[in-house]
């Protein structure tokens, strides 16, 4: 083979190896393409869409993450003139009737008044912006629940227009409650005598009043008549003795329920030690204490203690698994 072949042939390989490099140089300095599923910062939100009520003229509802779910009794708005009335504006109320959101609800085919419903609202004024129903099972949905407690009234301090009020709620065998007034849901008429009342502790420095349960409601616990205070729905096989009271309504879950309770300042950081005398009269049987909890047994009903952390609003709570046990001995 003459030279000159050689070196035409060298000069054929050298420029595709030049030309192969090329191409990788070029392709490194391309990014790759970033796969839908890798949650890029320009993805745009999705959002779901909520089905209409049976029968109901709206069309779909787009469900917004940012806004808020509220249960209660869906009630005609009481407000009928100025700033919060007009037309299909509603409220949630309380089981005592107090008043928890309200809002506008456009078109037709709403529950019927008085139906317990978790709604998912948007933040608004005068009145909040209905954005959907919740459903049980749903993120947010709350199974309709209520706590009662009652006693004597004293040390009562109305509430004004600029500051709350108290009164201090008191029942043989108990301590005595110190209650918050808010400005913006003031008693009828003051409060003095013997009550039943709604009583929100949880989430909150000192308990505050949500509401009255006149006589010959579900609420209402006659006078003498112990202990004085009562849950919907209430612990199975368990009844709280008079020296604690339900706090706050229970918790409804698919997998437990479960109640804050209230036995005092210094019998709730051993709430343990406190229930179990209690729960033994009772027929429980003790399964043991682990990590600030304490499991007991009756039959293939379980209940949990679990002490409080003694943070303002933490109280000692009763879990009761929804689901029997498999046996009747402890685990």
């Amino acid at each position: 083979m003459s030279t000159r072949v050689i070196a035409v042939a060298a000069a054929v390989i050298l420029a595709l190896a030049l030309g192969v490099a090329l191409l990788y140089v070029t392709r490194s300095q391309v990014a790759p393409p970033i796969p839908a599923s890798s949650g890029s910062p320009t993805a745009t939100a999705a959002t779901t869409t909520t089905a209409a009520p049976t029968g109901s003229t709206n069309p779909p509802t787009p469900t917004v993450a940012a806004g808020v779910v509220r249960c209660g009794m869906l009630a005609a708005n009481s407000i009928t003139s100025g700033q919060g009335s007009g037309p299909n504006t509603f409220e949630l109320r309380s089981p005592t009737g107090v008043s928890i959101a309200r809002f506008g609800w456009l078109g037709s085919g709403q529950p019927a008044l008085g139906t317990y419903i978790c709604v998912r609202l948007i933040a608004g004024a005068p009145i909040e912006g209905f954005a959907g129903l919740v459903g049980p099972g749903e993120p947010g949905y709350i199974a309709s629940s209520w706590a009662a407690t009652c006693g004597t009234v004293s040390d009562f301090v109305a509430p004004t227009s600029t500051a709350g009020g108290s009164f201090v709620l008191s029942s043989p065998g108990r301590a005595p409650l110190k209650v918050a007034l808010s400005t913006s849901n003031p008693p009828p008429d003051g409060l003095s005598g013997y009550i039943c009342a709604s009583i929100y502790g949880t989430g909150a420095p000192m308990a505050f009043f949500a509401g009255l349960w006149p006589p010959a409601t579900a609420g209402f616990i006659p006078e003498g008549t112990l202990p004085a205070t009562k849950a919907s729905p209430s612990p199975d096989g368990f009844a709280l003795p008079q020296s604690c009271i339900y706090i706050a309504p229970p918790v409804v879950g698919a997998d437990q329920k479960e109640w804050s309770i209230d036995c005092g300042a210094t019998a709730n950081r051993d709430a343990r030690g406190t229930l179990a005398p209690v729960l033994t009269q009772q027929g429980w049987t003790s399964c043991g204490s682990v990590t600030a909890t304490a499991t007991w047994a009756k039959g293939t009903t379980r209940l949990l203690i679990a002490e409080s952390s003694g943070s303002p609003g933490d109280y000692p709570r009763i879990v009761q698994p929804v689901r029997p046990a498999a046996s009747s001995s402890c685990p």
